[in-house]
């Protein structure tokens, strides 16, 4: 499990400062979800890994891509196969109440495939160890050493996934991890990895803000069904305002898909065009979390539009979406449409990292998850507390302030 902040020596005094960094009450205020949002139990049950034997068992994170390369809205199909990458897993055996009674350790990165466009347990299979031999160890990292993965994407014949080490827990550096997709299949013992890329990860000399891109990709591309392609891919991240107890913005880069991955032309924007100094870049949404999404919406009132799905102020019970009128905004002040029941229910419990998996969407809902954790259990956990939760957000019952002002 992890914290994404600074080291704290006691439970107490980590929950005084989370409520300092993460005040009770909402900036928004709280709404009824009504149509909105219903929760997609079919796809919380998939993770749900009780009554297991010397296997995967929880994990957070949980970016997917489809490994054809088309992420548009509700494009997968029965046969289409999704890769899932998770960050911190805990693994082993788990008793019919979801104890875990053998834990080998912890790995930073684990993953999974899954056939089909429905949550269904029996198409689904789960890989972990180096290179994903099946070994377990807190040190049988996927990739080889301790790492946090962030969203993955697919260009031509291979997956590419990003992710960092950490320094105080933040990101020390941004690296890329390179599978060959060979047979419609993740070549997982032959991955690469490009280390150190400053164009996506930069500390500013006063160590008063961090740059990091990754936290969500958009490819707004042909090849990736975009339905308003302009060729290029978009890494989305956050400027943490360490100065001011680690608030995290929505900022952006891109590059064209003719370019990668060559980063020295990546460019950020800057609330009026594109700049190469990413010092310049304009927050698009502010307060957001860790891990979050950027998403066309192609179905609705806000057909055309795109839609940033994120969980307020990165652990938080409130999932929250913002409409834009395109890739870089302008964004639409933030709506609230889910409250997390499990964040508070018990000592230590929070939720965190909402983000969008549209190509697993359909009827016009867009499929939604968020993190489990709980900070209160070290070691050997219980399986219900540490796997991701899932939501329909009904993008039928969305609406923008355009509209609303009509």
């Amino acid at each position: 499990m992890k914290r994404r902040f600074r080291r704290i020596t006691s439970l107490s005094t980590a929950m005084a400062l989370l409520t300092c960094i993460f005040p009770t009450g909402c900036s928004v205020e709280p709404v009824d979800p009504g149509p909105l949002c219903t929760t997609a139990d079919e796809w919380t049950a998939l993770f749900d890994r009780r009554s297991q034997t010397e296997t995967w068992l929880g994990a957070d994170g949980i970016y997917s891509v489809a490994l054809d390369g088309n992420d548009a809205y509700g494009s997968a199909t029965a046969d289409t196969r999704t890769f899932f990458i998770f960050s911190d897993s805990l693994m082993g055996s788990s008793d019919e109440t979801g104890y875990v009674y053998w834990a080998p350790g912890q790995p930073s990165q684990t993953s999974a495939l899954l056939t089909g466009n429905v949550a269904d347990p029996d198409k689904i299979e789960f890989v972990w160890g180096p290179g994903g031999n099946g070994e377990f160890g807190s040190d049988k990292h996927l990739f080889g050493e301790h790492k946090w993965m962030l969203d993955c994407f697919v260009m031509g014949d291979a997956l590419y996934i990003l992710g960092f080490p950490e320094k105080d827990w933040k990101p020390a550096q941004m690296d890329m991890i390179k599978i060959p997709i060979v047979n419609g299949e993740p070549d997982y013992a032959s991955y690469t990895k490009t280390a150190n890329i400053p164009q996506l990860c930069y500390w500013n000399e006063r160590g008063s803000y961090v740059y990091a891109f990754g936290i969500g990709v958009m490819c707004n591309t042909v090849s990736a069904g975009a339905p308003d392609p302009d060729g290029y891919i978009y890494f989305y991240g956050y400027r943490d305002a360490v100065w001011q107890m680690s608030r995290k913005d929505l900022i952006v880069s891109r590059i064209k898909e003719s370019d990668f991955p060559d980063f020295s032309k990546l460019t950020y924007w800057d609330g009026e065009g594109w700049s190469s100094n990413i010092e310049d870049c304009d927050v698009l949404v502010k307060n957001v979390s860790c891990e979050l999404s950027v998403t066309p919406v192609t179905t609705g009132p806000c057909k055309g539009k795109y839609i940033a799905v994120y969980t307020e102020a990165t652990e938080s019970a409130n999932m929250m979406y913002a409409i834009g009128d395109s890739p870089v905004g302008p964004f639409e002040d933030p709506v609230k449409f889910y409250t997390a029941p499990e964040h508070g229910s018990v000592e230590g419990m929070y939720t965190y990292n909402a983000k969008a998996h549209p190509h697993l969407s359909s009827d016009g809902k867009l499929l939604v998850s968020y993190n489990c954790n709980n900070r209160s259990t070290f070691g050997r956990q219980n399986t219900t507390e540490y796997h991701p939760r899932f939501l329909w957000l009904n993008l039928n019952a969305i609406t923008s302030q355009d509209d609303e002002d009509d």
